[in-house]
């Protein structure tokens, strides 16, 4: 696997992480970036990883920055 296949996948688990650290579902965090559920599954299993506009977007209804949401990726 290369590198950036293997960085979708860490990031893809960070943000499962911080949604359950959250306690939320997979279809809350869908509503509050504005996205289907399975756009966040897919994120979740490495499928692809996020727009530059929808890492925003996730990045803020985690209250961090993009940096803090990407870091250790």
């Amino acid at each position: 696997m290369d590198i950036g296949k293997r960085a979708i996948k860490k990031f893809g688990k960070r943000i499962q992480q911080l949604r359950k650290a959250n306690r939320w579902s997979q279809q809350e965090l869908a509503a509050r970036i504005e996205v289907e559920q399975s756009y966040v599954s897919d994120i979740e299993r490495g499928v692809f990883g996020p727009s530059f506009a929808k890492l925003a977007k996730i990045a803020a209804v985690f209250n961090m920055t993009i940096a803090q949401l990407c870091e250790g990726v």
